[in-house]
């Protein structure tokens, strides 16, 4: 397959994943469909392609939020979480210092993480 042509079937590839199917989650019609496409499009490229099935969660989130005695407070879950109505001591921790000398369970976004040791 010529340079050129490979472009532009990558372009046009990328431009049905991004507008005709811009929701993918797994589990959903979406991801189904956008299996499909690519599966066809590696198959008339000559490719052997086989898309097993199995079984997944269905990717679904009803919000999350921190609620404290000064109010609540929005969260992001990961879309495959678990719910929990959990309670415990909110702790402040504004260096990895602070993170490493805490017993906590946590999850770290932002800048943090990636902050040398």
């Amino acid at each position: 397959m010529k340079g050129q042509r490979l472009i532009e079937l990558a372009s046009d590839l990328l431009e049905r994943f991004c507008l005709d199917i811009p929701t993918r989650p797994v589990g959903r019609d979406g991801n189904r469909k956008a299996t499909d496409l690519f599966a066809a499009r590696m198959r008339n490229c000559s490719f052997d392609v086989s898309c097993p099935e199995f079984r997944c969660i269905d990717w679904a989130t009803e919000g999350a939020w921190l609620q404290t005695t000064a109010g609540r407070t929005v969260a992001h879950a990961s879309p495959y979480s678990p719910g929990c109505d959990t309670r415990g001591r909110l702790r402040v921790a504004s260096t990895v210092a602070d993170l490493e000398a805490a017993d906590l369970a946590l999850a770290l976004r932002g800048l943090l993480p990636e902050l040398p040791g």
